[in-house]
């Protein structure tokens, strides 16, 4: 392959011309993740402008987000009880609960998918077969201590200082 270039002034530049790729459509989360890979992950954003794969990737992430949040919703509501007998009885609480259920879906999916990292996920492969608390030591779940643990004496121990170290391998990667 060889490149053609073109004198602009007093400077030769190159004749690079985009390949026709299919424009997917981008929606929220595709414009997020976009805002996140431009602002926090700037040479994998520049790779995939440049090899061309980025509105792909914008476009796989969107639809994905959509499913993804789709499922947790439809999940959440049958695990809390939100259905169409609560809708007829009291609108304005299914509403409410409808709601929290979406933005706490949001929240993961949004976790999950749109702002994943690299060192999140290689700190979770470090992790694999390793029994994780359900919280870390910032945030609480709301259950007893004791559902963490296990008959094990190893997984006796109190698990807030496994979890704050959890939680500060992840915050180092983030860079915080």
């Amino acid at each position: 392959m060889t490149i053609q270039y073109h004198k602009f002034g007093d400077y030769y530049l190159p004749n690079l011309v985009i390949e026709d790729t299919e424009v997917n459509p981008i929606g929220k989360y595709g414009r997020m993740r976009k805002r996140y890979l431009k602002e926090r992950r700037p040479v994998l954003y520049s790779n995939l402008l440049l090899f061309g794969k980025l509105f792909q990737h914008l476009a796989e992430i969107d639809g994905a987000c959509e499913e993804r949040l789709e499922l947790l919703i439809r999940q959440m509501a049958k695990q809390e009880g939100v259905t169409e007998a609560l809708k007829a009885a009291d609108q304005m609480e299914w509403v409410r609960r409808m709601n929290s259920i979406r933005n706490h879906a949001e929240e993961i999916v949004l976790s999950e998918l749109v702002y994943r990292d690299r060192t999140a996920l290689l700190i979770a492969r470090s992790f694999q077969g390793v029994k994780l608390p359900c919280c870390f030591a910032d945030q609480n779940c709301g259950k007893p201590d004791d559902h963490h643990r296990n008959d094990s004496a190893a997984d006796s121990q109190d698990h807030s200082a496994e979890s704050a170290i959890i939680a500060e391998a992840g915050d180092q990667g983030r860079g915080k």
